[in-house]
């Protein structure tokens, strides 16, 4: 059947299935365009100074965002971008906690550790070092705390790397 006539008007079928995968292909191009824009934007600060905190607060939204692209099925088509955002997000979180363990900004041209280094390394030496010169002192444990959650943030974020490389 490639007409259909319903109350004296005739559907060509062949036409609208033409014109509705035409849609379809601009409905993909503009999500993957806005996907771009987000990622461009994901990883701008929302205050005017940086944390001191060890986890790195942009992540959250960098993976809710990662998320609604695998969900909208724009990951193969994006995965230059992400990569690119990234890689400076895992630069920014490993510079974090990585002169904690080894007294220097993690040089960026290395290749990325993987987090099972961080967990084998962390001794209380290395939690002590954790805002040491913050008042009030800050708890050993909670200190502890904040040092696993941010190698657990970066093992999350080199995961990530690892799938995007593929």
């Amino acid at each position: 059947v490639q007409e259909l006539s319903i109350g004296g008007n005739i559907v060509k079928l062949k036409e609208a299935k033409k014109e509705l995968q035409v849609t379809i292909d601009q409905l993909k191009s503009i999500k993957v365009s806005t996907y771009r824009m987000l990622l461009l934007k994901s990883l701008h600060f929302s205050g005017v100074f940086g944390s001191s905190h060890l986890v790195d607060s942009r992540a959250e939204y960098f993976f809710s965002l990662i998320n609604e692209i695998k969900q909208s099925d724009c990951f193969n088509d994006l995965k230059s971008e992400i990569k690119v955002q990234l890689t400076r997000l895992l630069i920014d979180q490993l510079n974090k906690f990585y002169p904690l363990f080894y007294g220097k900004q993690f040089n960026d041209s290395d290749e990325f550790p993987k987090s099972t280094v961080f967990y084998i390394e962390l001794k209380d030496e290395i939690i002590d070092k954790v805002h040491q010169k913050r008042t009030p002192v800050i708890p050993f444990d909670q200190k502890k705390q904040e040092i696993v959650t941010a190698i657990d943030n970066y093992a999350a974020l080199y995961i990530l790397f690892k799938e995007v490389e593929q």
